[in-house]
């Protein structure tokens, strides 16, 4: 055994404890001279708990940050004999946590089961939600690097412009009818063509014809003036 301790030593950590010739000997010399006497060990035990009392976040911290220091912090109780109630630690890691946090926090204190867990279990949640928290904000950065159109489901105009749809059908005619004779055609703006009646005898103010127009002529909108 006393081997095997020297074997874990540096060179010059075994140069400073060559005296001692027996593993129980080594032992308690090794454990003063890295964790000091007895008066030394019950300071540095003040010093930790005041630690573990006023452990907070940083500014700009991270959460991975902040978890590796909370986590020496305990190590380091547990070498030096600080007892700390499972519960106390997770309460003290949850206060300790950035104000960003606090939403979080007080979702999982209220479902009921925060009083059961343990550090690992809530180093587990806060680092699950961490990394849901960066897939949204990548996801965000995405979106808003694409151009979107609401058009294509909220409708209005899509992402093609205005559509024109061509009325390919017959033109609505008008024929007027000013005495009797026989249908002209004159240009039309809209780019159909009005029929006039234009009279063959008469004055231009007298009755319609007695005769419809020929059987063959179809009109529509008939307007009589």
């Amino acid at each position: 055994m006393l081997n095997q301790i020297y074997q874990g030593l540096g060179n010059d950590i075994q140069n400073q404890l060559k005296q001692f010739k027996t593993s129980r000997s080594l032992w308690l010399a090794m454990k003063e001279r890295f964790m000091g006497n007895s008066e030394m060990f019950a300071g540095k035990q003040g010093l930790l708990r005041k630690e573990f009392e006023i452990f907070f976040s940083y500014k700009n911290e991270g959460l991975g940050e902040l978890i590796t220091r909370y986590c020496h912090l305990l190590s380091e109780m547990d070498e030096y004999e600080v007892v700390m109630s499972e519960a106390d630690k997770v309460l003290k890691l949850a206060d300790g946590l950035a104000e960003a946090w606090d939403g979080f926090i007080m979702v999982l204190k209220q479902s009921g089961t925060f009083v059961n867990f343990s550090v690992t279990d809530l180093i587990g949640k806060l680092q699950s939600q961490e990394l849901t928290m960066r897939k949204k904000q990548k996801m965000h950065l995405q979106a808003q690097s694409m151009v979107q159109d609401p058009h294509l489901y909220m409708g209005g105009k899509d992402s093609f412009g205005d559509l024109t749809i061509e009325d390919n059908g017959p033109k609505l005619q008008t024929a007027f009818y000013s005495g009797s004779g026989g249908p002209t055609s004159t240009s039309n703006p809209t780019g159909g063509a009005d029929f006039s009646y234009q009279p063959t005898g008469g004055n231009s103010y007298g009755s319609p014809p007695s005769a419809p127009p020929t059987a063959g002529l179809q009109v529509s909108n008939v307007l009589f003036v």
